[in-house]
């Protein structure tokens, strides 16, 4: 929870929120029925990936899928290993190494089109990630600039 209270981009909210609720049903020992296909957690990980660039809470996403937002949390870190937040932030550097390789878009352009606050933001979360600056992905992968 420090980490991600101490990180302070535009998803600490939500995984915030969803460290939370992790928190409230583990202390609170609510025993939620399970979803024996686990096809519910196949729609959250489809609207993450389609609506990565947005900011979306726990709230929403529990209600798009019709689960409990403290079940929804701990179902996919159980699945995932990372939080909501965590696996957001991937898809975004994911989606910002392929516009890298692929496009003339600016490092500063990429960090908004992939939903970013701002440059610098993007290219601290793009080291802790990959270990290399967006400027050093473009050199080692030889991208379109």
């Amino acid at each position: 929870m420090y980490r991600a209270f101490s990180r302070r981009d535009e998803l600490s909210d939500l995984e915030l929120h969803g460290l939370l609720l992790e928190f409230w049903i583990a202390v609170s020992r609510v025993r939620l029925p399970q979803d024996a296909n686990g096809s519910w957690l196949g729609r959250v990980e489809r609207l993450l990936k389609d609506r990565y660039q947005e900011s979306v809470s726990p709230y929403e996403i529990a209600q798009e899928v019709a689960v409990h937002p403290a079940h929804l949390m701990r179902e996919f870190r159980r699945r995932h290993g990372c939080t909501v937040g965590e696996y957001v932030r991937a898809i975004r550097v994911e989606r910002a190494c392929e516009l890298l390789r692929c496009s003339k878009l600016t490092c500063a352009e990429v960090a908004h089109t992939v939903g970013f606050a701002d440059q610098s933001h993007f290219n601290r979360t793009f080291r802790q990630r990959l270990g290399v600056t967006p400027m050093e992905y473009v050199k080692q992968v030889g991208g379109t600039r």
